[in-house]
């Protein structure tokens, strides 16, 4: 998925990768949205994406994009509100779990 730009990629020793981007806009937002609706439509089985927030309530993404994420069912929402231990408890969930 070439046309992507991706924050950062992690990947486990078997293939899985889980393609990380921060939430630092909207348009981010809505690109990791959009990444996660193709890769699931190509069904690419070692893929996983992961939205990482500032905070919870972020003031540059709109509620309907946060709600959009979340109603995903496959695209991960973490936020770094304080809780960077949650971002590494998801990232090995999906990588080596």
């Amino acid at each position: 998925m070439k046309d992507y730009l991706v924050d950062v990629i992690v990947r486990s020793s078997d293939g899985r990768a889980l393609a990380i981007f921060a939430a630092t806009s909207e348009l981010k937002a809505l690109e990791a949205l959009l990444f996660w609706k193709e890769y699931r439509e190509q069904d690419i089985q070692k893929l996983r994406a992961m939205l990482v927030l500032e905070t919870a309530k972020p003031r540059d993404i709109k509620e309907q994009t946060i709600s959009r994420v979340m109603n995903s069912g496959g695209l991960l929402l973490v936020s770094m509100d304080g809780d960077e231990i949650q971002i590494g408890r998801k990232m090995n969930e999906n990588l080596l779990g």
